[in-house]
């Protein structure tokens, strides 16, 4: 169930998730968020509070339900949030890590070319969203891990 909405932020997620999330009672949910958060001046602190913050609102309400975290993307059109965002995904794996019920996925090394150059042919013309291809790579990170649990 795509629950996702766009140009959302995670205040947003935690203001609305009484409504689009844990009525649903989900066993899993992918969480991506933190892109707009930074593009809008949130710092890589404040996007790991807000996500510590879902996630203890929905094992508060659903203890059994795993979180899944996805990394925030490299896009070339906000290279220069890239330390930022590095710094963020840093911070979301290592909550992942020592919480239970949490995983994060790194969708990074498919966004990035072998010399660590972003790959623009995964974006549509602003460089900032994803086209097919973006979304197809994404899937074949996501959906193993998805599969094996």
């Amino acid at each position: 169930l795509n629950r996702g909405f766009g140009g959302s932020r995670t205040c947003d997620v935690l203001e609305f998730m009484d409504r689009i999330v844990l009525p649903y009672r989900p066993s899993r949910i992918v969480l991506y968020e933190g892109d707009n958060d930074l593009a809008c001046g949130a710092s890589p602190d404040e996007v790991l509070h807000d996500v510590r913050t879902f996630v203890q609102r929905v094992h508060a309400a659903l203890p059994a339900t795993r979180v899944y975290v996805v990394s925030t993307k490299p896009s070339p059109s906000r290279l220069a949030l890239w330390p930022r965002v590095q710094q963020t995904n840093a911070r979301l794996k290592s909550f992942a890590e020592k919480t239970p019920n949490v995983q994060y996925i790194d969708i990074t090394p498919v966004m990035l070319n072998p010399d660590g150059s972003m790959r623009p042919e995964l974006f549509i013309d602003d460089m900032l969203h994803m086209n097919r291809a973006g979304y197809e790579a994404w899937t074949g990170v996501i959906k193993p891990v998805l599969e094996r649990g």
